[in-house]
């Protein structure tokens, strides 16, 4: 999905050189791995989330989707039934399960258009704090929703930008 605004991208390629090895080390220090080669789908244990979008909306970066991915581990199948969804990564104590057939939160990206010295890493704040609303609370009010889900944030940067796991 790389339909992004004009400034947006132009800001992107700006800070590609800086901004890729900082995301890595954003991934490293919060033990977060993305699925895949790029910054699509970083699976984030919800405790961790808060830490994450300060540190990737700092950076100047949006966050455009929020997937579900279930947590599932011994004491989750116990508790929660899981796996609710189908294959996925592996993880200390289990394994990540992508929800596929659920709906996918989309973030309202119309603010990035903004060219505005200044301006556009407010609105990347202001896209991702949707984004991290989502997890606190419209996960929660899903019918389906069960507390072994965690989220998958999709970052929007190019798919050309890679992310070190994938070396």
């Amino acid at each position: 999905m790389e339909s992004y605004p004009d400034a947006y991208l132009q800001y992107l390629t700006e800070i590609r050189d800086m901004a890729v090895p900082m995301l890595d080390a954003i991934l490293r220090e919060n033990d977060l791995r993305p699925v895949g080669t790029g910054f699509i789908d970083i699976i984030t244990q919800t405790d961790r989330c808060p830490g994450f979008v300060t540190c990737v909306s700092d950076l100047g970066i949006a966050i455009e989707m929020v997937t579900l991915w279930c947590h599932c581990t011994d004491e989750n199948r116990q508790r929660y039934g899981c796996p609710h969804g189908y294959g996925g990564p592996k993880c200390d104590g289990g394994y990540f399960s992508e929800m596929c057939e659920r709906d996918s939160f989309e973030i309202t990206m119309d603010a990035l258009s903004s060219s505005a010295p200044g301006a556009l890493k407010h609105e990347v704040h202001k896209c991702n704090e949707q984004a991290m609303n989502y997890v606190r609370y419209g996960m929660k009010r899903r019918s389906d929703y069960s507390p072994c889900f965690v989220p998958g944030f999709w970052l929007a940067v190019p798919d050309k930008w890679k992310n070190s796991w994938a070396s």
